[in-house]
């Protein structure tokens, strides 16, 4: 989702090994950031919710009844 939303590659700054290091310690959460202005807010509260835990991720379910609104830029 931040790849087509920001159209830059999600950690492209980070080496291969450093990013697998973070992603098993759970530390990517709040490493990329959205630009401002890039999408509507509802599709960035989304996309950080897909980062939790597999068990705190919302589920299609819930998707179809809180679409995202709005139009990518």
């Amino acid at each position: 989702m931040y790849e087509i939303a920001t159209g830059r590659r999600a950690y492209a700054k980070m080496r291969q090994a450093d990013l697998l290091r973070s992603k098993l310690a759970h530390e990517t959460k709040d490493m990329l950031e959205f630009p401002p202005g890039c999408c509507p807010q509802s599709y960035i509260d989304l996309a950080s919710s897909c980062w939790a835990v597999p068990s705190q991720r919302p589920c299609m379910d819930q998707r179809a009844l809180h679409p995202v609104g709005g139009a990518i830029k």
